[in-house]
């Protein structure tokens, strides 16, 4: 079980900020918590995506490799404290689209897509609320850029 700072900070996250304190608590208690060094992988592009993280403390930088001759990473972003990454392997046993390094030596939680689903078969809300905050992440960007969307379809 994890401790009450952590089921606080757990709470806050936009992602379970839904979730009541039983459904934290529940959440907690699959959570899988790693100290990683830096320059740690956790996963690459092209690899199957089985889990999601939840930086509590400490930074990850989330990369790309460009298909060239000369396969060049590109740092898309870094995520620090707070931040979760990989939530759509809850939903889709795809492929890792980007690859994720330890930037500097950080605290992770880990939830694999295994006890996702156990979670969701126990409290079927407990997936509800998950997979309307992963719509509302995915939703974001195109409600941000919506008005150039419209623009641009007006002039085809």
């Amino acid at each position: 079980m994890i401790s009450e700072p952590d089921f606080v900070f757990l709470s806050k996250i936009p992602l379970f900020r839904e979730l009541d304190d039983d459904q934290i608590g529940k959440l907690s208690a699959r959570l899988i918590a790693t100290v990683q060094t830096k320059g740690t992988t956790l996963f690459k592009q092209g690899d199957v995506a089985l889990s999601l993280f939840i930086i509590r403390k400490g930074s990850v930088n989330i990369q790309r490799t460009e298909a060239t001759s000369e396969e060049k990473d590109i740092q898309l972003c870094q995520l620090t404290t707070g931040d979760v990454f990989g939530e759509f392997s809850l939903l889709n046993t795809g492929h890792r689209l980007t690859t994720a390094v330890v930037h500097e030596s950080s605290a992770l939680f880990e939830l694999t897509r295994q006890d996702f689903v156990s979670l969701v078969n126990e409290d079927p809300w407990f997936g509800n609320f998950v997979i309307k905050a992963i719509a509302r992440r995915l939703l974001a960007p195109f409600q941000q850029h919506a008005d150039l969307f419209f623009k641009a379809l007006k002039t085809l």
